[in-house]
């Protein structure tokens, strides 16, 4: 739904961040403004996050849901 201008540096940590409850809590906070901001008003995000221990990578998969659209 999001590209271009609305990627992932706008809504949340770059692919270099270390990883930061912060910076995940208000990327995730931003992420509902531009929804909202669509007309999604009961707009959910559900962070997952995994770990990838041999390559000391986390991934962080984000389930969502828009909602109806106002």
């Amino acid at each position: 739904m999001f590209s271009g201008a609305g990627g992932a540096g706008e809504w949340g940590p770059e692919d270099d961040d270390i990883s930061s409850r912060e910076k995940i809590t208000k990327g995730l906070d931003n992420l509902r403004k531009m929804y909202g901001e669509l007309g999604y008003l009961h707009f959910v995000s559900v962070p997952d996050t995994r770990f990838d221990d041999a390559k000391k990578l986390i991934y962080l998969d984000i389930d969502v849901d828009e909602g109806k659209q106002q």
